[in-house]
């Protein structure tokens, strides 16, 4: 009876304490540096837990003695003792054997660091910066476990007492059981439970959403079986302990799509046995906006510097179609030497066109855009197509009706078209069909995200495919970079598509490419949508060029060779021509001849004064002075130069002597604004 009484009074003092509220865990975190103790607590302050601080190994070692730790978060790189032998020691203390160790560093991702954290016994190896929300729910994870062991701990001393406390214990570990699952399902990333042998234990829904299945098919599952091939070893390397830093794995996902996640493995005591936590993250969107900002930051260098391999050689171009022309009308009737001066002068325009696809691909060609309806161009273009691609290849014209109008150079929309096609052509060896669609379409905010350079609105589509051989993805690639050929020397130039896509480019367009080898390639141009005064037609008319006059013309231009063709033209042209080989002289021409009627300078001079600089002070001096001013750069170089641009005639290098005739009578005459 007395030992009745006893067992009772023992197993009403064990419920007492089962049923009170469980102290509340402790994290150690050791940094020799304040701020990021301070840092770390900052992320780790919300946690239900008590956290203590250590500026050294000896600090922490004595905290060890006098407190039991669920979690020790320990900085690898200190001072007098490191993280590594800090670890070492605070493992032979009997309190800390099966604490989670988490070290965090900054110093070299070298995987020798990383195995040695693992042959120490870490359970995860995290590099600075830290971000909070991964630090924050991994030690969440640790004590969670930690809880849940301690109270398995206190429930198993009891057990011998009664019948009673033994279902009571069952009660309290499907309430850890509950609260456990509540943890995974309310963690951010995918948390899968896994045995040692790889096997799939258990899963929150974010691991469901990961891997595209339901708990039931994903359960009892090796996790290796939705992995890609390929990855297996890694998953394996991983599983092992052999690396305790984060990799970035390939899995299979719903409908089998492929997507990139960030994973790392923790190995941590469950009762007598131990589990591994798998933990990852989707970064399948990051990659693809990586990949496609440096695909972007890539062509921005290239067109730079073909924009800049354009400058020079139109200058050097200048002077020698500038040297022809004089040439020319010194041979008119030369039957003899005529043919070469003709041959040499060809080639040389010839050479211009490539400096001008170049441009194109750097976006600083001079357009001259205008309303264009996309269905009249397209229809217009074929029957040249038919022409130019042969009997071998059919031509399918499908035309939307109502296609929005576009504002662009109706020329270079062409020009794109035809390149188009002419790939399409040379793709079907054996002829095949080309087809030709036009449509109106809207790119959203979600098309958007996707292609950083995409501004959401209406666009009017027009689409060429083929049912040629069609290019696998290491071509798709690069097919836009200046001078990639799959063609055989001397069958290309790879420009065709480069000049393509910076025509697109330039005039605020987007081009997408989808292609299968052996199924065939589609190009969609798409063009923004004209609104308001840009729908307008506008009416587009090349004058003849126009004889000369006797206007007195400042020439300034630092190129003597140059500068010296430019003043023969214009005097045989018969104008009276003053020269200045820089803007600051040029400024004193202009003080010393108030009779200068039109000012023609060249932009690119050395000194403190370009030829912008030299317009606006002489606009500002003289407002009634006309301005033209030329250069190895395009228009849209003026950009941004300021309200003196507004206006300006731009003559771009290289030109013929006809040119530089007709702009400068136009300009003198008031036809076109010169300043």
């Amino acid at each position: 009876m007395v030992k009745t009484s006893v067992l009772k009074a023992i197993s009403s003092e064990e419920m007492s304490g089962v049923s009170s509220v469980p102290p509340k865990p402790n994290i150690l975190i050791v940094d020799d540096r304040k701020e990021n103790l301070l840092a770390t607590e900052k992320v780790l302050r919300h946690l239900d837990a008590n956290i203590f601080q250590a500026s050294s190994g000896n600090q922490a070692l004595s905290l060890i003695l006098r407190h039991a730790f669920a979690v020790v978060l320990l900085d690898v790189q200190m001072p007098e003792m490191d993280g590594f032998e800090t670890a070492l020691l605070m493992q032979e203390h009997e309190s800390m054997r099966g604490v989670p160790i988490i070290f965090v560093t900054a110093i070299s991702k070298e995987e020798k660091y990383a195995t040695q954290a693992a042959e120490i016994g870490a359970v995860d190896y995290i590099f600075k910066p830290i971000n909070p929300e991964i630090l924050k729910s991994k030690v969440k994870v640790y004590l969670d476990l930690h809880m849940q062991r301690e109270q398995i701990l206190k429930l198993n001393a009891g057990l011998w007492q009664s019948n009673e406390e033994l279902e009571h214990t069952a009660h309290r570990l499907r309430i850890s059981e509950e609260k456990y699952r509540v943890l995974m399902e309310q963690a951010n990333d995918a948390i899968l439970m896994l045995d040692l042998g790889g096997v799939v234990l258990e899963t929150n829904r974010k691991g469901e959403t990961l891997l595209g299945r339901p708990r039931k098919e994903i359960i009892s599952q090796p996790l290796a079986s939705f992995l890609m091939p390929d990855q297996i070893a890694s998953l394996r390397q991983l599983l092992t302990g052999d690396s305790a830093k984060p990799v970035d794995l390939r899995l299979s996902g719903k409908n089998n799509q492929i997507l990139t996640a960030e994973v790392s493995v923790a190995r941590v005591p469950m009762g007598e046995q131990q589990v591994l936590l798998f933990i990852a993250r989707d970064i399948t969107a990051r990659q693809q906006l990586e990949q496609q900002l440096h695909q972007a930051q890539k062509m921005e260098a290239i067109g730079n510097l073909t924009g800049g391999m354009a400058h020079d050689f139109n200058n050097l171009l200048g002077i020698i179609i500038g040297n022809l022309d004089l040439l020319s009308d010194r041979l008119k009737n030369d039957e003899e030497k005529e043919p070469f001066l003709c041959a040499a002068l060809d080639a040389t325009l010839r050479g211009a066109d490539l400096t001008r696809r170049l441009l194109a691909f750097a976006r600083q060609q001079p357009l001259q855009p205008q309303s264009v309806d996309p269905n009249k161009l397209t229809e217009g273009i074929t029957k040249l197509l038919s022409r130019m691609l042969g009997e071998d290849v059919e031509i399918s014209l499908n035309l939307a009706a109502e296609v929005w109008p576009v504002v662009v150079d109706p020329a270079q929309l062409e020009a794109a078209i035809t390149n188009l096609a002419t790939n399409a052509r040379d793709a079907m060896l054996h002829g095949g069909r080309l087809t030709i669609n036009t449509g109106n379409r809207r790119l959203d905010e979600n098309y958007a995200a996707q292609y950083p350079e995409v501004t959401p609105g209406d666009y009017a589509v027009v689409e060429v495919s083929d049912n040629g051989a069609g290019m696998p993805p290491e071509v798709i690639s690069h097919i836009f970079e200046p001078f990639f050929t799959t063609k055989e020397r001397d069958k290309g130039t790879g420009l065709g598509l480069a000049m393509v896509f910076g025509f697109m480019k330039q005039s605020n367009g987007h081009i997408s490419v989808y292609s299968e080898v052996g199924a065939g390639t589609t190009f969609r141009l798409y063009l923004p949508r004209a609104t308001g005064e840009n729908a307008r037609d506008i009416q587009s008319t090349i004058a003849e060029p126009l004889a000369g006059g006797q206007e007195t013309v400042l020439v300034v231009e630092d190129n003597g060779a140059m500068r010296g063709i430019v003043v023969q033209q214009l005097k045989e042209l018969g104008y009276r021509v003053l020269e200045s080989d820089n803007a600051a002289s040029a400024m004193e021409v202009l003080e010393a001849n108030h009779g200068i009627n039109l000012l023609f300078s060249d932009i690119v001079m050395p000194g403190k004064m370009n030829g912008i600089e030299l317009a606006r002070q002489a606009f500002t001096r003289w407002p009634s002075l006309k301005i033209v001013l030329t250069s190895g750069f395009p228009e849209t170089k003026l950009n941004g130069q300021g309200d003196v641009t507004t206006g300006l005639r731009l003559l771009s290098k290289p030109y013929r002597k006809a040119d530089l005739a007709r702009i400068l009578r136009e300009v003198l005459e008031g036809k076109i604004a010169g300043a």
